[in-house]
């Protein structure tokens, strides 16, 4: 892989406490919420690294600290601490070969498979076995893709851009979003091999420097575990000896099947009864009539998240803003729904 380095600035900042205690103004929840409100506005979009909200976050939070009487503690007698990192603009030459009955086929960085912009130093390895894990999520005892699985310097391949049905949105997006490491990291695996994400774009968002494809402050000739976004060609390749074909675990991953419970059979149906049934319809009819009452940007994250079942990385991609964006928004669109709706259905958001 081919680097080329671009000088990038972050800010730290930097204060130290030099009044004694009874000095300090005090902190109230009226002022903890006027500084919360701010600092979790639209305004700030997200705070996004290098962001120009981030920097509006980053002079607030300053200002704060001198009307606190805090003490700078940065470079020049300012609150801020400069630190350089380096932006990277990559040339990424990584390919993988795969062996399936004596059949070989290599597919190179962006024909079948992409790689990450940072791929670690240049090295060349071969993983002689592939365990699918399912899901690749641990969410309970309950619901283990890993359990019985010995995945230690294997590869681990996983399907499924939203896990299965019932799984607490937030935890579940966290979940999603750190297989790879969790297989890596966690379960030992040489590694890790998945699907593009839900609408089969790359992850990403605003906030990052022009022109580099992504920053650091490491070394770059650090060897880095394999982390492949495969297409279905690779997958299919992949799959072809196995017993159970890709194409019928791509479908089984595209209608998820819930979280198991292992103490289903002892316990009630979890199925509505006709009192649910009517207290989901209310609560669907209410939910709709408050939305009216949001702004556009609020009413479009409410709507993808509860009635197209999305996580806040899925939406940032879809309304094209940094993922803190879109939890903000949500935070402010569930605060203005609970004023909206009536109390027996507020506690529900």
């Amino acid at each position: 892989m081919a680097y080329r380095r671009f000088p990038a600035i972050g800010l730290v900042i930097c204060g130290i406490v030099a009044l004694a205690l009874g000095q300090q103004p005090s902190i109230t929840p009226e002022s903890l919420r006027t500084w919360l409100t701010y600092l979790a506005s639209d305004e700030l979009e997200g705070r996004a690294t290098f962001s120009e909200g981030l920097g509006l976050a980053g002079a607030y939070i300053a200002d704060q600290l001198k009307v606190a009487g805090v003490r700078p503690g940065g470079d020049g007698g300012t609150y801020f601490q400069r630190v350089e990192v380096l932006g990277i603009k990559s040339t990424n030459r990584s390919s993988v070969t795969i062996e399936v009955n004596g059949q070989k086929r290599t597919f190179n960085d962006g024909e079948g498979v992409i790689f990450p912009r940072n791929a670690g130093g240049k090295r060349t390895f071969t993983v002689n076995e592939v365990e699918f894990a399912g899901y690749g999520l641990n969410l309970s005892p309950a619901h283990n893709d890993y359990k019985g699985l010995d995945v230690k310097r294997k590869a681990v391949v996983w399907l499924g851009s939203r896990g299965p049905r019932g799984t607490d949105e937030r935890r579940g997006a966290r979940l999603l979003n750190s297989r790879a490491a969790f297989a890596v990291e966690e379960m030992g695996a040489a590694a890790a091999i998945g699907p593009p994400p839900g609408n089969g774009g790359q992850r990403g968002g605003r906030g990052g420097v022009p022109g580099v494809d992504f920053t650091t402050a490491a070394r770059l000739d650090s060897p880095l575990p394999a982390n492949i976004t495969a297409n279905d060609d690779f997958l299919e390749f992949l799959f072809s000896a196995s017993e159970i074909q890709y194409e019928a675990l791509k479908a089984k991953a595209r209608w998820p099947q819930p979280v198991e419970d292992e103490e289903f059979d002892s316990r009630v149906s979890p199925d509505p009864g006709p009192d649910q049934q009517l207290h989901h319809q209310r609560l669907h009819d209410a939910l709709i009539a408050a939305m009216d009452h949001l702004s556009a940007d609020h009413r479009a994250v409410v709507d993808l998240t509860y009635f197209h079942g999305m996580g806040y990385r899925e939406i940032a991609e879809i309304v094209d803003c940094p993922v803190d964006t879109v939890k903000t928004r949500m935070f402010h669109a569930r605060r203005r729904l609970k004023q909206a709706m009536s109390a027996s259905f507020s506690d529900w958001l």
